[in-house]
């Protein structure tokens, strides 16, 4: 992205406010997110075949993940991240995790793929569906561990253990997700190319796959819980 997108993203990104409201905004974020999770979870058997349900609730992840960024942006407005080591060790053990994050997730999308048959149409191949699965649980555990990172410094072992939990169980739900886009990654790659209605649709899987993820922001949710009441409490 050219420099001059970038200064008109940020020229009309709102001012920071405080703290307390970028962590409000957060797990403002959170609760939309999770909330919207749970409902595709409630309705996963006929989500597909009512737009009027399915659309909306695309709708209201894409405003979670807006909230997300907005309050992450406002809280390191005012907590800045310390500056990480760039020695060898720590670029080491930062491609380290993410290989164990990948090479797991490829792993098991291959060995459930290689149980179960190919679901998609046109099938799969193996040697595609695994590595793009692995792809998944990568992304995943990413944004999951980074955010039980950022909720660390403010929180209470009990809302670590909540942040760890939260990256655990994110972990499970990427390998489902990561077989399911991984299974259909031809089918997806062909509907984008040529029929976006249907590329939406055929996502629903996915969307039903990631649904139990409402678990995952809850715990979330807990991890950063300590943060507001310090803001509130004038600590920091």
């Amino acid at each position: 992205m050219s420099p001059s997108i970038l200064r008109s993203i940020r020229l009309h990104l709102p001012t920071p406010i405080s703290a307390r409201h970028g962590v409000s905004v957060l797990l403002l974020g959170f609760a939309v997110e999770g909330g919207t999770e749970a409902y595709q979870f409630l309705l996963r058997g006929d989500l597909a075949q009512g737009p009027l349900e399915y659309y909306p609730s695309l709708a209201t992840t894409i405003l979670g993940f807006c909230l997300m960024f907005l309050g992450l942006r406002e809280w390191h407005a005012y907590h800045p991240n310390p500056k990480r080591s760039e020695g060898v060790t720590s670029f080491r053990e930062r491609r380290g995790f993410g290989l164990a994050l990948w090479g797991g997730g490829t792993i098991t999308t291959v060995v459930w793929v290689l149980a179960v048959g190919s679901q998609g149409n046109p099938p799969t191949p193996v040697w595609i569906a695994g590595p793009v699965g692995g792809l998944i649980v990568l992304a995943f555990g990413n944004f999951f561990f980074g955010l039980r990172k950022e909720a660390h410094p403010v929180g209470s072992s009990l809302a670590h253990l909540a942040g760890w939990m939260a990256f655990v169980w994110s972990l499970g739900v990427a390998a489902v997700a990561g077989f399911v886009v991984g299974d259909r990654a031809l089918l997806l790659l062909t509907e984008f190319v040529t029929n976006w209605g249907a590329l939406i649709t055929s996502a629903a899987p996915i969307v039903v796959a990631m649904s139990p993820l409402f678990v995952t922001y809850g715990l979330i949710i807990g991890a950063f819980w300590p943060a507001l009441r310090r803001q509130d409490s004038g600590a920091g």
